[in-house]
């Protein structure tokens, strides 16, 4: 089994058999010098390099919509989610838990409130505002009202698997369903699906938010990161081609 993980998995698989031995008052077993360099060796061997799955950009989100490829209520459902996603650089496990109590819609557009988020262990709460786009065929807010309005959603989870004959199931979608809609619709834009994950509409809006030159602290406000080393592997393909010397050559 091991032999098919790669280093970053190994390690946070340590990581995490360090923690409990360390609560439980035991000595860490991660610590012994055979772990460290048997790890190292794997590392070295395998290389340590992450490979990251592509994003949604804005073009492929807006060539989406060109296309006539949101049918039905499904239709409405998938177009609301990609955009939503998107739009609040949401994780996938995030993105499937959207309640209609989660959402306040306003004349500026709408909050979300994600009561409980990877970075917010304690369960705070983060406020995401969601202000109308200027161009309709990307607004999540008007997409997430529409698909809304026509499913009859007041309160419950927003995203619901649908049967043949329309009916919602009354219950949240998975995060690997959430997977499953982003490449299916990469797939449509003829891309290699599996080069992307549910993780492609956050890792989207990094990128395009670098490329428009925001901030490395704005984008990070807006996608909950608390490291700048793990928020920097989101904005460095946008940054790559801000900054590459190849703008001021050709």
């Amino acid at each position: 089994m091991t032999e098919q993980m790669k280093p970053a998995t190994l390690t946070r698989r340590l990581t995490a058999i360090g923690t409990v031995h360390e609560e439980a008052k035991l000595q860490n077993p991660v610590h012994a010098s055979i772990v460290r360099l048997t790890l190292a060796g794997i590392k070295r061997e395998k290389g340590t390099r992450q490979t990251a799955k592509a994003p949604i950009r804005v073009e492929d989100l807006r060539r989406l919509m060109a296309m006539n490829v949101f049918h039905g209520l499904t239709g409405l459902r998938d177009r609301a989610l990609l955009l939503l996603g998107f739009a609040a650089a949401l994780r996938r496990s995030e993105l499937a838990n959207v309640r209609a109590e989660d959402l306040t819609f306003t004349g500026a557009g709408a909050v979300l409130l994600l009561p409980r988020s990877k970075a917010d262990q304690q369960g705070k709460g983060t406020e995401i505002a969601l202000p109308y786009a200027e161009d309709p065929a990307l607004c999540p807010v008007r997409a997430l009202m529409a698909w809304m309005s026509a499913a009859h959603l007041q309160q419950g989870p927003i995203f619901q698997s649908i049967d043949l004959r329309a009916n919602l199931s009354g219950k949240a979608i998975s995060p690997r369903t959430v997977a499953e809609i982003v490449k299916r619709y990469a797939a449509k834009l003829g891309y290699d699906e599996s080069q992307f994950s549910g993780h492609s509409l956050r890792r989207g809006f990094a990128t395009e938010a670098s490329r428009s030159g925001a901030s490395l602290p704005a984008i990070m406000h807006h996608t909950r990161h608390k490291s700048e080393r793990q928020a920097l592997r989101y904005v460095e393909t946008g940054r790559n081609f801000m900054d590459s010397p190849l703008k001021r050559i050709i």
